[in-house]
């Protein structure tokens, strides 16, 4: 399973391959939450964001 810790370095790769994951409905919501520190869920939400937004066009 994914590592719950984010690093400084690591972080955003870290939250581009939950939301993925999430996006490609492969976790739920709340299990890719429960993954990242709480500071890095608004980044994660605009992350999923995004996501949808380009798979869309």
């Amino acid at each position: 399973m994914l590592c719950k810790v984010i690093r400084r370095n690591g972080s955003i790769g870290l939250i581009n391959s939950i939301a993925e994951l999430f996006v490609e409905e492969k976790i739920t919501l709340e299990q890719a939450k429960a993954q990242i520190e709480e500071k890095n869920i608004e980044t994660l939400n605009r992350t999923i964001m995004q996501l949808r937004i380009s798979r869309n066009r």
